[in-house]
């Protein structure tokens, strides 16, 4: 299969437990400057690159409920109220290297 370039423009959902979680791919520049941004002395703070990445790539989400039960409003707050392993899984997701179907985990 030829290989094909990042579209980071286009918006792929990853299904996590009945939630659906919207993201775009991040392009090699993209990260670069992130990563520069949050470099210094040599040191890459890589939870500030995480978050950087969260929030110019995530975009939305379906069936999220809040800790009351109600469905959760999309914003940056409640973004960082997931559980960690979700986190990881959708910034894994933006990162991941190879283009294809969208991501799915149960």
């Amino acid at each position: 299969m030829p290989i094909q370039l990042i579209n980071s423009d286009k918006v792929y959902e990853l299904q996590i437990d009945g939630s659906i979680f919207k993201y775009k791919k991040i392009t090699e520049p993209e990260s670069a400057a992130i990563r520069k941004k949050y470099t210094k002395r040599g040191e890459v703070d890589d939870n500030a690159v995480g978050q950087e990445i969260l929030r110019r790539k995530f975009v939305g989400w379906k069936n999220v409920l809040s800790a009351d039960g109600k469905p959760a409003e999309f914003t940056e707050e409640s973004i960082m109220q997931l559980p960690p392993t979700v986190l990881a899984d959708i910034l894994d997701a933006i990162i991941k290297i190879e283009e294809g179907a969208p991501s799915e985990k149960k």
